[in-house]
C-alpha cells in the first residue's frame, strides 16, 4: 500500500498514521500485550460498539509501532502518564514511541511516532448549537465567523477548528482545555514547517497534530491532499491576529 502523503523533508520524526473501519478490523483485532489498566478499562465499556473501537484502537497502535520500530505488536506496552501524551514501551529492548487513537461512528485512526504526536477524527453534522460551542471552545475570529454561517458550511468550519483542538490536546496529554483552545491560531505552512496536517473531506475531517519537519506516511482513504499549518498561542482576545483556519 502506498501512502497517500509525503513532506519530502529531512526527517526528524516519523509518523504513521492509518484509518480503518471498526467492523472490517474488529475480527482480527487482539487483546496481546495489553496491562492490566488497559483490560480494567475496557471490562469498564459496556456498549458493544465502544468496546469494539477500545480494542481495535489498542490493537492497531501495536502493529504501527511494529512498524515504526520494530518487533512483536504483542511486546509492546501502553502507557498513558497524566498530563503527557499515550505512548508504547518496550521494556526488553528499551525502546519507546506515542501514540495516538481516535474514533467516531465506524471510523478508528490510529497514529504512532518518535515524538510527541496526536490525532483526531469528526464526522461533520450541523444538529447541535454549534455557535455557543465555538464561542466556548475556538479562537474568537473563528467564533465570528462561525456564527454568521449556517448548516453545512457552519458545521464544517466548526468541525475543523474542533478537531484541531482536540488533535493538539491528545498531543500535550491534556486534553481540550477551553481556556488553551481558545488561545490557539493556525496559519497556513509549508509541508516542512508544518506541526499540523487536515484532510478533509465531505462528510468529516481529520487532523494530525505532529512535530516539525515529521516524515509522515498517512493512509487516510480520503482523495484530497492534506493542508499544512502551523499552529501558535495567542491572547484571548487580539483583532490584529492572522486569519485563522
Amino acid at each position: 500500500m502506498g501512502s497517500d502523503d509525503s513532506s519530502g523533508a529531512t526527517p526528524q520524526a516519523r509518523v504513521v498514521l492509518r484509518v480503518d473501519s471498526v467492523s472490517a478490523c474488529e475480527a482480527q483485532s487482539d487483546r496481546q500485550g495489553w496491562s492490566h489498566l488497559e483490560r480494567a478499562r475496557y471490562t469498564e465499556i459496556t456498549d458493544p460498539g465502544r468496546k469494539a473501537q477500545y480494542r481495535v484502537g489498542h490493537w492497531r497502535v501495536r502493529g504501527l509501532a511494529s512498524v515504526v520500530l520494530g518487533g512483536l505488536p504483542g511486546v509492546w506496552r501502553y502507557e498513558r502518564p497524566p498530563g503527557e501524551c499515550a505512548r508504547l514501551i518496550d521494556d526488553e529492548r528499551g525502546l519507546a514511541c506515542f501514540v495516538s487513537i481516535s474514533h467516531v461512528d465506524d471510523y478508528i485512526v490510529c497514529a504512532v511516532s518518535d515524538d510527541v504526536v496526536g490525532t483526531d477524527i469528526e464526522m461533520i453534522r450541523d444538529e447541535r448549537e454549534l455557535s455557543a460551542l465555538a464561542k466556548r471552545c475556538l479562537a474568537p475570529r473563528e467564533a465570528e465567523v462561525i456564527a454568521q454561517l449556517s448548516g453545512p458550511a457552519q458545521a464544517t468550519a466548526f468541525y475543523r477548528g474542533w478537531a484541531i483542538r482536540e488533535a493538539l490536546g491528545k498531543a500535550a496529554g491534556t486534553g481540550l482545555v477551553p481556556g488553551t483552545a481558545r488561545r490557539i491560531r493556525t496559519l497556513p505552512a509549508a509541508p516542512a514547517e508544518a506541526t499540523l496536517r487536515l484532510w478533509a473531506g465531505a462528510d468529516r475531517v481529520l487532523v494530525l497534530a505532529h512535530a516539525a519537519g515529521a516524515q509522515i506516511e498517512a493512509f487516510t482513504g480520503m482523495d484530497k491532499a492534506p493542508e499544512n499549518f502551523r499552529w501558535y498561542l495567542g491572547e484571548p482576545r487580539q483583532e490584529s491576529d492572522p486569519e485563522d483556519v
